[in-house]
């Protein structure tokens, strides 16, 4: 039951995407340090490997390094390699006792659960494992070698592993049946072609006394240790592989050699360089006249510049005390307008108090008389209503005895009453009914004054409401009068106010100095951009200089920056927003259109690439591997200028560009910089053609990619700048 998962496995590696002829190939090797436990336990050497690429993977890793660790122990004979995400993708493993992030295989063969795991190695992946285990005794000695410190006992362990390939061959035995053919296309590879032996290699091996065996294209121990040295001496990882620029570096190498070993040719080289730098002298001493001249121009520009400025700084002053003045003046002018009004209300009120105060004496004498008048008319009507009663109760009560007389008579005339009697009777009812006739006529006149009084009370009450609507005008004048009051309060509060605020301005007028000089500030700094126009114009370049806000660092160094560096500064900067508008948009071909227009910018602005007089920090100084001086300089636009390696470009993938020949002039200046300095530089930013390359839709050698926050990501370790330029002035400032 055993053999099935081992057959499976097999089955499984046999299976991988790997081609027979592909290997692993970088651009160096790092060693990183050594780690180790307690006293005589273990002990680890890290490495990393940049920019490892193969035949299928131009770029093996996404961030463009493997890190990996040799591990030993003191105790016994341990040879592993760790695995671990470090430079795998896998991020478990299921090999031992629970899932673990990393397992160390090597020492013995691996376990089934092990294999399971080694078998879910990508094709890259196993191609980099096969690189390690066939490079472990170089690796060694690599770390051995270098100048990290190792402590005394790991030395001693290490060196013993090395000795006969111990810890290479106990590896190999344990970990290379399960990467057969990626180990067998590397040692291939390895091993050279005999061509490339027998005319290159140990021809140029020979002529540099590296190899002293004769050149027969065969490869053997004696071809593989003198490329070895051949790369120690050149700061190289010693792995006996020649080929691409290690290739170039050799060839370059015997040329040179090959060169200067002919002393006649040597001679006549020496007095054309000489004829070339007399030339150069002559060339830098006109250019050191006109620069002189330019300064001098520079200089009274600059004199105008301080004398129209003091010309601001006292028309400022003038300014400032005429605002003072004005707005004392301003102050004094309103408190007078506010007395004023004051007075005038005060008149207006004791006008209305007046008018009202008659209104009142004139409503109160009428209102008197009126009721005078309605009550006397009352009583009057009283009267004659109750005379009316009393006229009335005594019609009622004859016209009762009248009834009475008729119902007498009436009985007197069935009684059969004497002609006397009867007359006497007669007279008398007339004499009754006459009485009555007058009653009732007076009643009439009763009524028709009672009436008329009804009539005159109505026209007394119509005259009492009116006078009562006066009396409503009166409260509503006095509301007036009120309100003008507490208007002329309101006003005596605003005088006192003003007042108040006119000591406050007078008081603050020191506080506010230093607002007024920070707009002093600013108009300055425009006047001052406006003069360094006009200093443009004056030496035959753009009519118009833009603008753009400098940081609190480079504010001392503005009166340096030169008009053309100030409107490359400008041109990225009106670029910038466009870049990330086309990122944001998701266009490639718009993306493209705002890197060609900016390029193009550029090149109208430096046809050729030639800056001159350009200020810059210093970001970093580092040497190459061929002792050449590399450097990153910072424009106060937060642009990078300088050299290094280039980017993934045809044939240029990882090539020093636009360094400083050692020995040379600005090799030596850069000697004695630090990071953080000023200098003033001259030189060319470097065109594709410059390089070689003529495929490249832009003019200039660039690492930005269409918004300048993203940069294409770097073949190595250092940050590439972004722009590539030589230097051929540099001067501290």
């Amino acid at each position: 039951m055993r053999i099935l998962p081992l057959v499976l496995v097999t089955i499984a590696l046999l299976c991988t995407g790997v081609k027979a002829d592909d290997y692993v190939r970088f651009d160096r090797v790092q060693f990183l340090g050594e780690n180790h436990g307690g006293p005589g336990t273990w002990t680890q050497l890290r490495f990393k490997v940049i920019g490892p690429s193969s035949k299928t993977a131009r770029l093996m890793y996404a961030r463009n390094s493997a890190e990996f660790t040799l591990d030993a122990s003191y105790k016994w004979f341990r040879t592993d390699l760790r695995y671990r995400n470090d430079w795998l993708v896998i991020s478990k493993f299921d090999s031992g006792t629970g899932k673990k992030n990393d397992i160390y295989v090597g020492s013995r063969p691996p376990t089934v659960q092990q294999r399971r795991d080694l078998s879910k190695l990508s094709s890259t992946e196993r191609l980099m494992a096969a690189w390690i285990i066939a490079n472990t005794d170089e690796l060694i000695e690599f770390a051995l070698k270098s100048k990290k410190t190792i402590p005394l006992t790991a030395r001693k362990r290490w060196e013993w592993l090395a000795k006969n390939d111990k810890f290479e061959r106990n590896i190999r035995k344990n970990l290379g049946p399960f990467y057969t053919k990626e180990i067998a296309a590397y040692d291939a590879y390895a091993k050279h072609k005999r061509n490339a032996l027998e005319r290159m290699i140990q021809p140029n091996l020979q002529k540099l006394g590296y190899y002293k065996g004769k050149i027969d294209g065969l490869w053997g121990s004696q071809t593989k240790l003198a490329i070895m040295q051949f790369e120690r001496d050149n700061n190289l990882f010693p792995d006996g592989v020649n080929y691409g620029k290690e290739r170039q570096l050799l060839r370059s190498l015997t040329e040179d050699v090959a060169k200067y070993s002919d002393v006649p040719a040597t001679k006549r080289r020496i007095e054309t360089l000489e004829k070339k730098l007399l030339r150069n002298s002559k060339l830098l001493d006109e250019q050191r006249n006109k620069l002189a001249e330019q300064r001098k121009k520079m200089e009274e520009a600059e004199e105008k510049s301080r004398n129209r400025y003091r010309e601001i700084r006292r028309l400022d002053t003038v300014i400032a005390d005429l605002k003072k003045r004005a707005k004392a003046s301003k102050q004094e002018d309103l408190a007078k307008d506010r007395f004023e009004q004051v007075l005038k209300l005060n008149k207006q009120i004791s006008e209305l108090r007046q008018e009202l105060n008659k209104s009142k004496a004139n409503s109160n004498t009428k209102l008197a008389k009126l009721y005078s008048e309605i009550a006397a008319w009352k009583s009057r009507a009283g009267k004659k209503n109750n005379l009316a009663l009393d006229r009335y109760s005594q019609i009622v009560s004859l016209n009762k005895e009248i009834k009475a007389l008729k119902a007498d008579l009436a009985e007197m005339g069935e009684s059969s009453l004497s002609e006397d009697q009867s007359f006497k009777l007669l007279a008398e009812i007339e004499a009754w009914r006459a009485k009555a006739f007058k009653q009732e006529d007076l009643a009439k006149d009763r009524f028709e004054q009672v009436v008329e009084l009804n009539k005159k009370i109505s026209e007394l009450r119509q005259e009492l409401s009116e006078s009562a609507a006066n009396i409503n005008d009166s409260e509503t004048l006095n509301e007036k009068v009120e309100q003008l009051t507490n208007e002329l309060n309101l006003a005596s509060i605003q005088q006192k106010d003003a007042e108040a605020y006119h000591q406050r301005l007078q008081a603050d007028l020191i506080k506010q100095n230093k607002v007024e000089l920070k707009s002093l500030a600013a108009n300055l700094k425009k006047e001052i951009a406006t003069l360094k126009s006009e200093l443009a114009e004056a030496k035959g370049g753009t009519t118009s200089l833009p603008k753009f806000e400098l940081d609190e660092d480079w504010i001392e160094f503005e009166r340096f920056l030169a008009v053309q560096q100030v409107r490359f500064c400008q041109i990225l900067l009106n670029y910038q927003e466009e870049a990330v508008s086309a990122a944001d948009s998701r266009n490639q071909l718009r993306q493209n259109m705002v890197a060609t227009n900016r390029d193009n910018d550029i090149a109208a602005l430096l046809p050729s690439g030639n800056y001159k007089d350009w200020v810059a920090k210093v970001v970093e100084i580092y040497a190459t591997p061929t002792g050449d001086a590399a450097f990153v300089l910072r424009l106060p636009c937060d642009v990078t200028f300088g050299s290094g390696q280039l980017p993934e470009i045809g044939d240029t993938d990882g090539e020093y560009a636009a360094t400083a020949e050692v020995g040379g002039i600005i090799y030596n200046q850069l000697a004695q910089l630090a990071e953080g300095d000023t200098v003033l530089i001259s030189g060319k930013i470097l065109t594709y053609s410059d390089i070689g390359n003529t495929n490249q839709r832009l003019n200039f050698v660039t690492t930005l990619v269409n918004n300048q926050k993203f940069k294409s990501s770097p073949t190595k370790d250092r940050l590439a700048p972004d722009y590539f330029s030589s230097i051929n002035y540099l001067s501290k400032l």
